[in-house]
């Protein structure tokens, strides 16, 4: 307030344009997301259960399971997609991680997994762990809950 055309008003603005940028670049320890659990990846997934198309999540985390990123790998129809291996590893050789989780809804409401999602998973865990990167597990969301393929030992 000092400075001539600064104001109480003024000078609040800039101290809370400055606490934002403070904020906005914190340390990344103060915002780093941890998947220990189920849970905790239903959480960080559960915003596809509701869509009408099938979307495939791949969340890829280093070696303390904190999430290095999230992304979206694929978008298909009311019923199917195909995705490859290629698609789904290529971001986690880039980021650089140790594990993945993939997550994929079902439109349908009911996330019992099909036949096709079972070799999904298998064909992605093999994939994983030729090249050394451990798939943690695999999830189908739906409205009407969701499957975890690790809890249920189901090819991860």
């Amino acid at each position: 307030m000092r400075i001539p055309g600064i104001g109480k008003t003024k000078a609040a603005r800039i101290r809370a344009a400055l606490e934002l940028g403070e904020r906005a670049f914190a340390p990344v320890v103060f915002t780093t997301v941890v998947l220990k659990s189920t849970a905790d990846v239903v959480m960080h997934v559960r915003d596809i259960a509701e869509k009408k198309q099938e979307h495939l999540l791949v969340l890829y985390l280093n070696a303390r399971y904190e999430l290095l990123r999230k992304e979206v790998v694929g978008v298909g129809s009311l019923n199917h997609m195909r995705i490859t291996a290629k698609e789904i590893f290529s971001p986690a050789l880039q980021t650089p991680c140790a594990s993945i989780i993939i997550a994929h809804n079902h439109p349908s409401g009911d996330p019992t997994p099909s036949d096709d999602d079972i070799t999904f998973t298998m064909t992605m865990q093999k994939a994983g762990d030729i090249m050394g990167i451990s798939m943690l597990d695999h999830l189908v969301v739906a409205r009407g809950g969701y499957f975890s393929f690790r809890d249920n030992k189901k090819g991860t």
